[in-house]
């Protein structure tokens, strides 16, 4: 079914080719149908053994989906989202530890090839929980005319990954974020408290992988000009870098700017499961509970600060902006005599750039969210944290500003004051 296609039939790379190299029309047709019939079919029967066999049978099934997960078609890697939903459905009433071990271990496989990576070979692996890994995973082919072919990995010739493939794997990367939420919000109480939060961590790396390049001007600028950007793009600041990681040029209708998607929706959807660890256990052992509260607790403070702390400073610099430009704006009206009127004091702008609008709604989530944190953590954070709230109150985001006033009404001492 996997057959190699002959060149010279114009760029397989392209938005409106369904058929990736490697594939056949009638393999890719042949896979889906039958993959879609048989597999789930696998995962009841695992299910149903699963006393008898333990997790071998279901640990094989977690491998083939893995390839799925991974392949460079998008029809395949998304039908490859469905069926591993649908399998750990079937099975996760029959699941013991080990069990949700494997199906653990197979979404961290799935997430662990960063596709942003290949935009910079200085970067070799990615963080997962903080830990240094170097990915083994072959790289995505930009297609039979300029790579040796889709098995070839990275480092041994294969060119950069052209702008379609990439923008594939980045929308993949999406659908991943949202298995993994919805396989955690589903069955986070069936399994053991640390493996519900190391699911969590394999999120939270999917999070840190699209906000490192995405926060990275070097990195972008890196990727505008090696996916064949034009100088006047490459000139640009870098909310607008990179055409084709945030699918936002070429003419085109475009898929949407993947990499910040990635980063906005699946940090929602981290607050969100962090949110849920932090939650009490109806059964087990509670000092495992406690141990694993604390440290769901911890993370998302961490993860709520570096999103609030860089919030604020972009909502600041926006707002000084303003001022400043209001204030020429004034004088030069006065006939520059040099007193500035009150038309001169800018308020707060509404002009937001793109990308903070689409880490709006995580924004709110986050500043929503710290009303779960205990008391004690509580006031440690806000110490630190309230001169960023200050500066947030300049957010150009309605609603952004309504989850702000809310919290400070209901978490601020009573004085007013931070000691």
């Amino acid at each position: 079914l996997r057959v190699p296609l002959k060149g010279g039939g114009g760029p397989q790379d392209s938005e409106t080719t369904q058929r990736p190299a490697g594939w056949s029309t009638e393999g890719l047709t042949r896979l889906l149908r039958h993959s879609t019939t048989h597999l789930p079919a696998w995962g009841t029967l695992a299910a149903a053994h699963y006393d008898a066999y333990g997790a071998s049978l279901l640990q094989q099934l977690l491998a083939m989906l893995g390839r799925y997960l991974t392949d460079a078609a998008e029809g395949v890697a998304a039908a490859g989202v469905r069926l591993m939903a649908a399998v750990v459905d079937a099975a996760a009433p029959a699941l013991d530890a080990a069990g949700w071990a494997a199906v653990v271990e197979a979404l961290l496989s799935a997430v662990a090839d960063d596709p942003l990576d290949a935009l910079s070979p200085e970067a070799n692996g990615s963080m997962q929980n903080g830990v240094h890994y170097q990915s083994a995973r072959p790289a995505l082919s930009p297609g039979p005319s300029s790579s040796p072919g889709p098995g070839t990995c990275a480092g041994e010739g294969t060119a950069v990954p052209g702008a379609a493939a990439l923008r594939r794997r980045c929308r993949v990367l999406v659908q991943l974020q949202r298995l993994v939420a919805r396989v955690h919000q589903r069955h986070a109480p069936l399994m053991p408290p640390p493996l519900a939060l190391q699911l969590v961590g394999v999120l939270q790396d999917t999070v840190a992988q699209a906000s490192t390049f995405n926060r990275n001007a070097g990195r972008r600028a890196a990727a505008a000009e090696k996916l064949g950007a034009s100088p006047r793009r490459a000139a640009l600041p870098p909310s607008c870098l990179s055409d084709a990681v945030l699918g936002v040029g070429g003419g085109e209708a475009p898929p949407g700017p993947a990499a910040v998607r990635a980063e906005a929706e699946g940090g929602a959807l981290l607050v969100a499961a962090l949110l849920r660890c932090m939650q009490p256990a109806a059964q087990g052992d509670p000092d495992v509970q406690a141990r694993v509260t604390a440290e769901a607790e911890q993370r998302l403070l961490a993860v709520c600060r570096a999103v609030v702390v860089q919030a604020a400073a972009d909502a600041w610099a926006a707002h000084e902006a303003a001022t400043t430009a209001a204030a020429a704006a004034a004088t030069a009206a006065s006939g520059a005599t040099g007193v500035v009127s009150a038309a001169g004091r800018a308020g707060v702008t509404e002009d937001v750039p793109w990308e903070a609008a689409a880490r709006g709604p995580l924004l709110v989530a986050i500043l929503k969210g710290y009303t779960a944190v205990s008391p004690p953590a509580w006031r440690e954070e806000l110490t630190a944290l309230y001169p960023h709230l200050a500066k947030l109150v300049c957010s150009g985001q309605p609603g952004v500003r309504t989850a702000l006033g809310a919290l400070l009404r209901s978490q601020l001492p009573p004085s007013g004051v931070v000691s």
